[in-house]
């Protein structure tokens, strides 16, 4: 069986990979093909690169997922022949430059470690073959560690903390109040008003944050309880 250097299954005909093709509201116009098991943690990757890093929207479609070819820097098929990465940008970006700026590289890495270290980021790559437009799985992930990440992040099929339609006007008290509590613990409320009725991606990804900053035995057991007592996950 043909694998791509990380490890996962590899085709040049894509009905042979579990996969996938899905677009994210948040960049119109583009659509994505990665296998089916990661693909929440694709689209939870792709809308906070889209908000936080560069927006994807608009310009050229260089917006890049499954290709059956070998790795530009390797001998080995890359990453994209098994639908297993996304390109980001990829004429902002290109491969052999760095254009991201400091602020934009900590974005990155925040998102990264949202995600459960499940990522390696181009941007990482030996001098000369920098990719920052590239995001693959790393070589070690599995579909159980992905399902594993998807689980402890608390994501939805479409890559969201939690639908709209789990906090709003007519919600349950108890939702309000553990979201508030939420974002109290990282300066969001009562400070200024985040929460007013209505969804933000920034109350999503605000509430990600909170969550991946728990102690690491916790997290679960924390996720498994907001889930019972709120319904958010």
């Amino acid at each position: 069986m043909e694998t791509s250097y990380n490890g996962w299954h590899a085709s040049p005909t894509l009905s042979n990979l579990d996969a996938i093709r899905f677009e994210v509201p948040t960049v119109p116009n583009r659509s994505f093909t990665t296998v089916r098991v990661a693909a929440p943690l694709f689209k939870y990757l792709i809308r906070r690169f889209d908000a936080e890093v560069d927006p994807l929207g608009g310009g050229v479609m260089d917006e890049w997922s499954y290709n059956y070819r070998k790795a530009r820097a390797a001998n080995a098929l890359s990453c994209h022949a098994s639908a297993t990465a996304v390109d980001l940008d990829a004429t902002q970006f290109p491969m052999g430059r760095t254009n991201m700026t400091k602020q934009q590289k900590a974005a990155v890495n925040r998102i990264l470690s949202a995600t459960r270290k499940q990522f390696r980021w181009g941007g990482t790559f030996s001098k000369g073959f920098e990719d920052e437009m590239h995001f693959e799985l790393v070589k070690g992930t599995n579909p159980t560690t992905v399902k594993a990440a998807i689980s402890v992040m608390g994501l939805h099929d479409d890559g969201r903390v939690f639908h709209p339609g789990d906090v709003s006007p007519q919600a349950d008290p108890n939702k309000i109040r553990l979201l508030k509590k939420a974002l109290a613990k990282v300066n969001l409320y009562p400070s200024r008003p985040v929460y007013n009725g209505k969804w933000t991606e920034a109350l999503g990804n605000a509430y990600a944050a909170w969550l991946m900053r728990r102690p690491k035995e916790a997290k679960q057991t924390r996720l498994d309880a907001l889930g019972k007592a709120s319904g958010l996950f």
